[in-house]
C-alpha cells in the first residue's frame, strides 16, 4: 500500500489521494495490532514487563531507522541527479524503495504458517485463554535472573 504513494503526481484527483491514505492508515493499524499482539505470544507471563521494554525499543529503533534510510534515499537521489536541493523526483527513490521493502515484507508476513516456523508457535497465548491447560513455569533461582 505504501508504494501506491509513489504513484501519486500533482494531477491525482485528493479523492483518490485520501482513499489510498485512508486504506494505507487501517492496514498499518491492522498490522501493529497484530505484531503487538504476538509480540508477546512465546513470553511466560512473569516475563511480561520486560518484554514491554524490549519491545518497545525494538519499535522506537525500527521507527528510526525507516526515517534514517528514507532521508538517506532522498539525499542519494538528489546527489545522483546533480540536484542542489531536492526536488519532487528525488522523493520518488525514497517512496518506491521503502514501498518495495515495506510491502515485500507484508506479503513475506503473510505467507502460511506451515511454510516457515514451528507449528506450536502461539501456544501459551491459547494456554491464557483456556484453550489449552499448562504447568505454571517453576520459581527462578537467584543465578537466572542475574543473567
Amino acid at each position: 500500500m505504501l508504494l501506491a504513494s509513489a504513484l501519486f503526481t500533482p494531477s491525482t484527483p485528493h479523492l483518490v489521494i485520501t482513499v489510498v491514505l485512508l486504506a494505507g492508515g487501517f492496514l498499518r493499524s491492522l498490522q501493529f495490532t497484530s505484531l503487538s499482539a504476538i509480540t508477546y505470544a512465546d513470553i511466560e507471563p512473569r516475563q511480561v514487563g520486560s518484554a514491554t521494554g524490549m519491545a518497545s525499543v525494538g519499535q522506537q529503533v525500527s521507527v528510526s531507522l525507516g526515517v534514517a534510510m528514507g532521508a538517506m534515499a532522498v539525499e542519494v537521489s538528489e546527489w545522483a541527479r546533480g540536484h542542489a536541493v531536492p526536488e519532487t523526483s528525488d522523493f520518488l527513490g525514497g517512496l518506491r524503495g521503502g514501498g518495495a521493502h515495506v510491502d515485500g515484507d507484508v506479503v513475506d508476513d503473510a505467507a502460511p504458517a506451515g511454510r516457515r516456523g514451528r507449528r506450536d508457535v502461539g501456544s501459551p497465548t491459547a494456554a491464557t485463554r483456556g484453550l489449552q491447560r499448562s504447568r505454571p513455569a517453576p520459581p527462578l533461582a537467584v543465578e537466572q535472573i542475574a543473567a
